[in-house]
């Protein structure tokens, strides 16, 4: 779908495509509900556009692809949508401070990546450009959370809340802290290990009182090795 800078005359009018490598690593998806006219490129297995209305259509099961219209009711709108389906992923431009994000997002999503770079959109004639903010993806649902933690786009993942259950669960409220681990040539990608954050001082403590084991039982070895009899490494 166009993704319209809000109050932006300088972007307003323009459509911007998603990057077909997006799609690619995130993919495959069931359903686009905001598609535009002439795409250059399938973004899912079913597109419709503003005249079949996605906000009215029934969703089903689909696994969808979120990239709304960004006029303010429209947004919302379809980002609820998606809350309610739980079962997809949106991009949406980073603005944490709106009420989107205050009452949407952060209690129903089940995590987030921030997206280290600025995205080359595509418009209808070819060309690509980078819009003026940074951008966000946005995970509703199990399975959506795992491609967001599977895929090799860099940036920040954070998990929101957590699941219990099928696919298809909703999330627990269970906010949790991330450990982040890196990626190639020492950048960070969505592949992240994550901690429940009541217990992440006893996870560091554990992994600390771990190598102390480590080491001690290495330094035993050596000193029981050099004092035993020479056939004891043999047993």
């Amino acid at each position: 779908m166009d993704t319209r800078q809000q109050k932006n005359k300088t972007v307003s009018s323009d459509e911007w495509y998603t990057p077909k490598w997006m799609i690619d690593a995130l993919g495959p998806f069931d359903l686009d509900p905001c598609s535009p006219k002439e795409r250059p490129f399938d973004t899912a297995t079913v597109h419709w556009t503003k005249e079949q209305d996605g906000l009215m259509m029934p969703w089903g099961k689909s696994f969808v692809w979120l990239n709304p219209p960004y006029s303010r009711q429209l947004l919302r709108q379809f980002v609820e949508k998606l809350a309610e389906h739980n079962h997809g992923i949106a991009l949406l431009i980073n603005r944490q401070d709106n009420l989107l994000f205050q009452e949407v997002i952060f209690p129903k999503a089940a995590s987030m990546l921030f997206l280290r770079h600025r995205i080359k959109f595509l418009h209808p004639d070819g060309r690509s450009s980078n819009p003026p903010t940074g951008h966000c993806l946005v995970a509703f649902g199990q399975l959506a959370d795992q491609r967001l933690r599977d895929c090799r786009i860099e940036g920040k993942y954070v998990r929101l809340n957590a699941f219990s259950g099928s696919l298809d669960s909703t999330p627990d409220s269970a906010a949790e802290f991330i450990l982040s681990k890196s990626g190639a040539a020492g950048t960070f990608n969505s592949q992240q290990a994550v901690v429940p954050v009541a217990d992440v001082f006893t996870a560091l403590k554990m992994q600390v009182f771990q190598m102390q084991t480590d080491c001690f039982s290495s330094n035993m070895r050596n000193i029981m090795e050099a004092a035993a009899p020479a056939d004891f490494t043999n047993n």
